[in-house]
């Protein structure tokens, strides 16, 4: 159709026709025009458009049916909530979907074209069948067109979305009743980032809606994206991701693990995320690798003091015995179980780990351990038997609590400190539950006072220059 022009790349074939048009004098003039470039991700250069024929779904069956379950006790529940309206907008306003790529893999689209009745050409007016295979295709063309017909699939596949789509259950066997789709279908939760609500999430409840009759999942966890320096995110097609191994060799597996749970994992917002901190809005795997030593080398320095004993060998503190700090730790401690199992039920995940920090870090490495050190190292045999309880009480439910954050140091430590073997794992014990016993809201709030006191005595001794060797 190009005639003179045929063959020529459309940047120097633009520049021809314009020259020709000049040299026909039929040009009148040329102008400049500033306009908005659509350029391609992948391939660098303009997107411009191609009419051509593509297959398109009817969305309001399919939408409609999941905007009808949205109010119904059975509908998915969005973390954080903000996120249901975004999904329910998007489901109302949706238009016919067109499922058709032009790609080189991917689910073929079901359709064959009649091509004997156009001449063995792909013609605007060449019929088509859809089937669900091509044996039942041909028997739809010969019952309309008579034995002698010739097919040709068309070469386009179905969009990546769609196929993603169905995912919740024809990977279960659908649509055979099998024992997995009766078992796994619907699931509990899908975790997901925000940005592809409208063309995951939304695509598996109006397909799962549509040909089951109930929605894949009972909750949707939404979470923050992670995004590099410039706050881009991060992809294949950018080059700008982050390799986790490299981060992982330097910081460790369980540093980056804690990092992207409690900074990713918190309120669902982007995060910055770069190899070697630089700005200070930045994310950094370095402090959970401090975070990570520190409760090494606690766990060091309690054991160091246990005489080899185990906490089921020295047994739960007594509550007789027990002395103000000790009481104090413990009412910590039980206050942590409560808020940690609390986030954690529903998807606090991040609050959760930066409550685990705070404690740890904190009230346990900071002062009760500094606090017991005369304890541990006096001759107060009774004084020191509870000191070692209260230690190896608390060191044994923080291993647990921080399991499911730090799998790795944890496992490694508990194995030690429990003296288990081999056979016995950290992730097979029990959850810690909350004691109520435990906490006293009175006492915590007066020992407020004494560590207040006792920054306030530091802060005068640093500004007085007084060394920590003189009284």
């Amino acid at each position: 159709n190009a005639g003179e022009f045929q063959g020529q790349d459309r940047f120097v074939a633009r520049k021809n026709v314009v020259q020709r048009l000049d040299e026909a004098g039929v040009l009148v003039k040329v102008e400049d025009y500033s306009h908005s470039v659509p350029y391609s991700e992948r391939g660098k250069v303009p997107v411009e458009p191609l009419l051509s024929t593509q297959w398109y779904i009817k969305i309001r069956p399919l939408a409609d049916f999941a905007l009808s379950c949205l109010d119904d006790e059975n509908s998915p529940q969005f973390v954080p909530e903000r996120w249901r309206k975004v999904y329910r907008d998007w489901l109302v306003n949706l238009q016919d979907w067109c499922i058709s790529r032009q790609l080189w893999w991917g689910h073929q689209i079901p359709a064959w074209y009649v091509v004997s009745e156009t001449d063995g050409d792909i013609t605007d007016d060449t019929p088509f069948i859809v089937a669900k295979s091509e044996a039942e295709a041909a028997q739809q063309a010969q019952e309309r067109f008579g034995d002698e017909v010739n097919l040709v699939r068309d070469p386009d596949v179905l969009d990546t979305w769609f196929s993603s789509g169905l995912w919740p259950f024809s990977t279960m066997g659908w649509p055979h009743k099998t024992a997995d789709l009766e078992t796994y279908f619907p699931t509990s939760t899908l975790v997901t980032g925000f940005d592809i609500i409208f063309f995951w999430v939304a695509r598996m409840t109006m397909m799962s809606g549509y040909f089951t009759g109930k929605m894949p999942f009972q909750d949707v966890y939404i979470h923050g994206l992670v995004r590099d320096e410039n706050n881009q995110k991060m992809s294949k097609s950018k080059g700008n991701g982050i390799d986790p191994l490299l981060l992982i060799n330097k910081y460790g597996t369980d540093a980056l693990r804690y990092t992207l749970i409690r900074e990713v994992a918190g309120a669902g917002q982007d995060v910055r995320l770069e190899y070697d901190r630089q700005k200070d809005e930045s994310v950094s795997v370095e402090a959970s690798r401090n975070f990570t030593n520190k409760l090494w080398n606690a766990s060091r320095f309690v054991m160091l003091y246990l005489d080899e004993q185990t906490p089921q060998q020295l047994g739960t503190p007594n509550p007789q015995g027990l002395e103000l700090a000790d009481r104090w730790i413990l009412s910590r401690f039980g206050q942590t179980v409560q808020k940690t199992c609390d986030y954690v039920d529903h998807y606090g995940l991040g609050e959760a780990a930066k409550g685990l920090y705070e404690f740890i870090w904190g009230d346990f490495c900071d002062w009760y351990i500094e606090l017991v050190k005369p304890r541990l190292q006096g001759d107060d045999g009774d004084s020191k038997r509870v000191a070692q309880q209260t230690l190896a009480f608390v060191l044994d439910g923080i291993l647990k609590l921080l399991h499911p954050f730090l799998p790795h140091i944890t496992e490694e430590v508990w194995q030690v400190l429990t003296q288990s073997g081999d056979e016995v794992c950290l992730a097979t014990q029990a959850y810690p539950q909350v004691d109520e016993a435990l906490i006293d809201d009175e006492l915590e709030s007066g020992f407020e006072l004494l560590i207040g006191a006792i920054r306030t005595i530091r802060n005068l001794r640093a500004e007085l220059e007084i060394k920590p060797s003189m009284k």
